[in-house]
């Protein structure tokens, strides 16, 4: 859902989006203990703002923010054991949450007539709760030796920011 007004050179947009997704799976395997039958629900929000301005003199100033959120997938929350050759993986179905992230983006163009336009544009980019996977090393019966496994974990938060700078030239 979105929403727009104007009023003179400003323009705000509201958006709000939302998803709902059921996850069901089931893994069958003859290995007691190796199957696993589970459902997931998860609803999530992706709200933005955007706003420009117009001056008269044509100077385009932008300013947005979006959030996003990100379930985990099947694979990093289903308890089933994927085997390599020395080495498994499995899920985390308890200790996984959403993911987010903010972005915000600000903006400024200036438009000649007999040129064409120059513009200075910067971004920002937070992400939270960022799932990653752990590893260790146990002794597993199936295999009969000492192999490694990983788990995915919420695990971390991280930025990325950069600028730009554009020209464009028009020959008249």
């Amino acid at each position: 859902v979105n929403w727009t007004h104007r009023w003179g050179g400003f323009t705000l947009e509201l958006g709000l989006g939302g998803r709902y997704d059921n996850i069901y799976f089931n893994y069958i395997s003859e290995m007691k203990g190796f199957s696993d039958e589970q459902t997931f629900n998860f609803f999530t929000l992706n709200p933005s703002i955007h706003t420009s301005y117009r001056t008269e003199d044509m100077h385009n100033l932008k300013i947005n923010y979006s959030m996003r959120m990100s379930h985990p997938k099947e694979y990093q929350i289903s308890t089933f054991r994927r085997y390599g050759e020395n080495n498994y993986s499995m899920g985390n179905p308890n200790g996984l949450k959403n993911s987010y992230t903010h972005s915000v983006e600000a903006g400024w163009q200036k438009f000649f007539e007999r040129f064409g336009n120059i513009g200075l544009e910067a971004y920002g980019r937070l992400s939270t709760n960022e799932i990653s996977s752990l590893t260790d090393a146990e002794y597993d019966n199936y295999l009969d030796r000492i192999i490694s496994y990983s788990i995915p974990y919420n695990m971390g938060t991280s930025w990325r920011y950069g600028t730009s700078l554009n020209m464009t030239y028009r020959p008249s």
